[in-house]
């Protein structure tokens, strides 16, 4: 894990971060459809999934449709 990710999962900690950090999303899902390489949107899924829930037993996954 790099120190950017130490950091982040650190913020993460704090609701009133992680709020507003969710509050986000929306506004970058749509870049998902127009990116053009959708395997390292996907993999950042994954590693936010990951960061968010290091146990985790499964993680959201990036169908292309």
């Amino acid at each position: 894990m790099t120190d950017f990710d130490d950091y982040l999962a650190e913020l993460m900690k704090n609701p009133d971060f992680k709020k507003e950090y969710d509050a986000l999303a929306p506004e970058f899902l749509p870049l998902i459809n127009e990116h053009a390489n959708v395997d390292a949107i996907a993999a950042m899924i994954e590693t936010e999934a990951l960061l968010r829930d290091p146990n985790a037993k499964s993680i959201p996954t990036l169908k292309n449709s």
